[in-house]
């Protein structure tokens, strides 16, 4: 605790902060993400995914959590039409709604002010780079060294816009005559497959039915997309780092919430990131 305390302190110093604003704004930060750390579902517990499903419409969640200006917040992300959400954990938002009410808004101000900063960290300068590194890697995983800076960029871009820089790579190494190959080689074991469940003697014919279909509902993803992702709108700004990080990251929240009310997208090529629950999971440890 004293150690992450510290942390948090010398981030917000570097910020602007004075040193004995920057203690006591620790403290303040510390008690906030405490109580959501407690309301947060456990790492155990996220593993099953019956426990991750919650369908809730707007109003379900408005009750869940009558503080929070669910409406306003619709409406900043430009989709104030949404009435039915997957809440994935209902007890957090309960949780949430505590805060709100028990906590002042100059603290929950100071809370966002952090949130702002220590998401930011890996793309602000060198102070805040090597504050963030050496908790958050060295202290609790052990990592000797930060990565060198180019390293750092190109898994940046690769994040940003992955399809992109990809697609310099597939068609240098790969190509479309190795996407044809491995398309024809996949489509011979396919074949052979569909054979084999033919002929199997022990299965009945719904069964085989069913195989036969779920065979033709394989998606197969070789090498690069067949339709790349169009990356015209995301504006890239060669003098700020921050700022391009941040137009990728506000461009690819809206690619994900234009997907509401549409079809899946079956020939998508989709990445995973950890849940925004793991960040408090130190917390619950001490």
């Amino acid at each position: 605790k004293k150690q992450y305390l510290l942390h948090i302190e010398n981030m917000l110093v570097h910020a602007g902060e004075p040193a004995t604003q920057a203690r006591t704004d620790a403290a303040t930060i510390y008690g906030i993400e405490k109580k959501l750390a407690e309301a947060s579902m456990g790492r155990v517990e996220r593993r099953d995914p019956k426990k991750l499903y919650h369908r809730i419409e707007l109003e379900g969640l408005k009750k869940l959590s009558p503080k929070f200006p669910w409406a306003t917040y619709l409406t900043g992300l430009g989709f104030p039409s949404i009435t039915t959400v997957n809440v994935l954990t209902p007890d957090f938002f309960s949780g949430l709604n505590k805060v709100l009410e028990t906590t002042s808004i100059a603290d929950l101000q100071t809370y966002l002010r952090w949130t702002l900063i220590h998401g930011s960290a890996p793309l602000l300068s060198k102070k805040f780079v090597d504050e963030n590194f050496a908790f958050y890697s060295q202290r609790l995983t052990g990592t000797a060294k930060v990565l060198p800076r180019w390293k750092r960029c190109v898994s940046a871009t690769d994040r940003a816009m992955g399809e992109a820089l990809g697609a310099r790579f597939a068609d240098k190494v790969f190509g479309r005559d190795g996407k044809a190959q491995a398309q024809g080689i996949i489509r011979g074991i396919e074949a052979a497959m569909a054979k084999n469940l033919k002929e199997l003697p022990w299965m009945d014919d719904a069964t085989r039915k069913a195989a036969l279909t779920k065979l033709t509902k394989i998606a197969n993803k070789i090498g690069f997309p067949d339709k790349p992702r169009d990356y015209r709108t995301l504006a890239v700004d060669g003098n700020s780092y921050l700022r391009s990080a941040l137009a990728a990251h506000r461009f690819e929240s809206k690619r994900d919430l234009t997907k509401i009310g549409k079809p899946l997208d079956r020939g998508e090529w989709l990445m995973t990131a950890p849940t925004v629950n793991a960040y408090y999971e130190p917390l619950l440890n001490e």
